[in-house]
């Protein structure tokens, strides 16, 4: 605490932590006295319940169940086995309901962007849905003879299997869960699947990184909330988004919610290989790859230059791609990074590694706009009248990197002392360029060839929207899909990797 701070401060921070510290005995006095095994599966049967219906989720919030499932296995005594009753979970989200956390009340208070973020952390975060693209693109970026050749190999040493028997184990464990009511399921049936193909030893070894017995998730719940740090126990992610799984013994398995591990099909890989040396400079030269694979799906697509070929005419830090279509050019620099914010506060979000590297982006896209304009890019014959938008795009997610108050105070304000004249501020490229990841670009590829649309008039089109109406560009482009009542295509290249998962399942069509 800050030498600094007035007495009246020194109170206000007294009083949130005793009020958070009244919160968690409040929850510590309900769990406490129930026998965790019989609370994960009642809990996981109404959390399940909930995802499919809009009321029941008002009533039983899932990220409050996942919250009480965690405080459980910190605080149950484990000597007493009252029966767990749905009065007495009610009871307990009753308890969540009638708090009023400080963090977000103060973000509320102050600044709606932060705010939203902080929501986003504590219940957005859990409700993600994967799609089969997404797993198609975990299985071109970690999982073929290109992607990875030296992580891959380090990995398999470390961890006992392949990125690809990861995703499929993925896949086959969600399955088994999703089987069961309560999402709880025998290793043995996964290992006992016909085309299997894979040793047990590397089944094994996925769950060991994967999931948590409940000791280990009552140990991470009480670390991760350590004394004296009470005013952001809001915004710590939850122990699930690390490992989905809950191991009550060698045999037996609970995913609490399925979602999450297919998510951890890409995320996991992740979470493990940038500990690995080579992984760094293989997922960049990877994620560029996968980039220009999406860039290509455009129908308008006229040409495509990389940055190797924009060197040629201007040696420095260009864009990674010079796309030029039909009506105009989109630049698109590339970064294989995520959020990795912790508490959220404005001091994390800007020394946020992905705030840094996208500010780095912005300036690569103003630099490669200006050498168009000043026609230094004349040789490769792109037609240089027509006008720019410029994106950067990012492997993972960044929540609401478009929204002014983020953009302007931590990326634009880390990007514009090395923005000068005439690089910026930009007449060919007036617009700000637009943060996405790699997700939202795919989606707007499709958007742009479905609606026979182009960047440019999508983000006019976007400008006059209210943001926190519409959202950020996914949600944007989803709604315009969807107003649309055209049928989308998917990006063909990622029918392939469909096509190899399947097979080695023996699975003739995916079902969504």
């Amino acid at each position: 605490m800050s030498g600094d701070m007035t007495a009246a401060e020194h109170r206000r921070h007294a009083e949130v932590r005793q009020r958070v510290r009244q919160l968690y005995a409040a929850i510590e006095n309900l769990v406490k006295r129930h026998g965790i095994h019989q609370f994960l599966m009642t809990a996981t049967t109404i959390l399940r319940k909930s995802f499919g219906d809009a009321s029941m989720m008002t009533k039983w919030p899932p990220h409050r169940i996942i919250h009480a499932m965690e405080a459980c296995c910190a605080y149950s005594r484990m000597t007493q086995y009252d029966e767990i009753t749905y009065n007495r979970l009610a009871k307990l989200m009753n308890l969540y309901h009638e708090y009023l956390d400080p963090l977000q009340q103060d973000a509320l208070k102050n600044n709606l962007d932060h705010f939203v973020r902080l929501l986003y952390r504590e219940q957005m975060e859990l409700q993600h849905q994967q799609s089969q693209d997404a797993i198609a693109r975990d299985l071109t970026l970690y999982a073929t003879d290109e992607s990875l050749p030296k992580s891959a190999r380090s990995f398999v040493e470390q961890f006992g299997l392949t990125p690809f028997q990861w995703i499929k184990l993925s896949f086959l464990s969600a399955v088994a869960a999703e089987k069961e009511p309560a999402g709880l399921f025998k290793i043995h049936s996964v290992l006992s699947f016909e085309k299997l193909d894979m040793p047990e030893s590397a089944v094994m070894n996925y769950f060991r990184l994967s999931s948590r017995t409940p000791a280990q998730i009552g140990r991470y719940f009480k670390e991760t909330r350590p004394i004296g740090r009470e005013y952001f126990y809001s915004s710590v992610g939850s122990v699930f988004l690390e490992t989905p799984f809950i191991r009550f013994d060698e045999e037996t398995a609970l995913a609490p919610l399925t979602s999450l591990v297919f998510r951890h099909s890409g995320q996991g890989l992740y979470r493990l290989m940038r500990e690995i040396d080579s992984f760094d400079d293989e997922i960049s030269t990877g994620f560029e790859r996968y980039v220009e694979k999406v860039l290509n799906c455009f129908e308008s697509k006229v040409s495509i230059h990389s940055a190797k070929a924009l060197q040629r005419y201007a040696p420095g830090k260009n864009a990674d791609f010079l796309v030029e279509l039909e009506d105009e050019i989109l630049v698109v620099e590339c970064k294989a990074t995520s959020s990795t914010a912790r508490d959220l506060t404005e001091n994390a979000l800007d020394t946020d590694t992905a705030t840094r590297k996208l500010a780095k982006g912005i300036i690569q896209l103003y630099t490669s706009a200006h050498d168009l304009e000043a026609g230094i890019f004349g040789k490769l014959g792109v037609d240089r009248r027509k006008p720019v938008t410029g994106a950067v795009v990012t492997l993972g997610e960044v929540v609401h990197a478009n929204s002014r108050w983020f953009f302007d105070k931590f990326v634009l304000a880390k990007a514009e002392p090395k923005l000068k004249e005439p690089i910026y501020p930009s007449s060919k490229m007036p617009r700000l360029p637009v943060a996405m990841s790699i997700s939202v670009l795919e989606r707007l590829v499709m958007a742009c060839n479905v609606l026979s649309s182009t960047p440019g008039t999508l983000y006019v089109a976007k400008e006059h929207t209210h943001y926190w109406l519409e959202g950020d560009w996914d949600q944007f482009l989803n709604k315009r899909l969807q107003e649309s009542n055209l049928p989308i295509t998917g990006l063909a290249f990622l029918a392939d990797q469909k096509s190899r998962l399947l097979e080695s399942l023996g699975i003739a069509d995916w079902q969504e």
